[in-house]
């Protein structure tokens, strides 16, 4: 399943005025600077603001066009960073490897320092958030902004893996179980001898 967060869209007029509008601004702000730098003598002043414009507009254009998407497929909890048609893999885990699911506003205290990716826009909302283990070992909160279908979606494949990998977990004790109770003392013993190397 795949969810897209996107931005609002907006009509063409709407669209053409935003465009005239971000044009003016960037207008005047050019026009202001070059008069500054003209009585100051300060040509520099020109360069500083041409950077200053082009950061501008950048940072404008992504939150404007900066778009987000959640995947869940074949196991996997997948966020990306899509603009236009470029999309960026933000944090890809396997759902057996989600410690915690919840609110940012109930995310455990001993979570709260761990790094954080965030996959939304939105400002000033009690996000859904997943605490996962990367395959390195290192524990990330990732927050991000699903609908109602694909956060039940998740939960439910989360509630799924984790009885399976506990109807597994016996299984797999009998048959540790069974492997030993088979083996000779001397396959024993080298067992022993290989562990206490790999110790040291």
């Amino acid at each position: 399943m795949r969810e897209d967060l996107q931005h609002k869209k907006i009509g063409p007029v709407e669209g053409l005025l935003y465009i005239l509008a971000i044009v003016a601004v960037l207008a005047l702000v050019v026009l202001g600077i070059g008069f500054i730098a003209y009585l100051l003598h300060r040509s520099y002043i020109t360069i500083v603001s041409f950077v200053i414009i082009v950061i501008g507009a950048t940072l404008l254009m992504r939150s404007r066009l900066q778009n987000y998407a959640y995947v869940l497929s074949r196991g996997y909890f997948i966020l990306m960073r899509c603009l236009g048609s470029n999309e960026k893999v933000l944090l890809s885990t396997r759902i057996v490897d989600i410690l915690w699911a919840g609110r940012l506003s109930q995310l455990p205290e001993r979570y709260r320092k761990t790094p954080r990716e965030k996959a939304t826009f939105h400002r000033n909302e009690d996000f859904c958030c997943v605490v996962c283990r990367n395959q390195d070992g290192r524990e990330r909160v990732a927050l991000f902004s699903p609908g109602e279908k694909f956060w039940a979606l998740l939960q439910e494949q989360m509630e799924k893996r984790q009885k399976k990998n506990a109807g597994e977990q016996p299984a797999l004790d009998e048959f540790a179980a069974r492997e030993a109770a088979v083996m000779t003392p001397s396959q024993q013993e080298g067992d022993q001898q290989r562990a206490d190397a790999e110790d040291d």
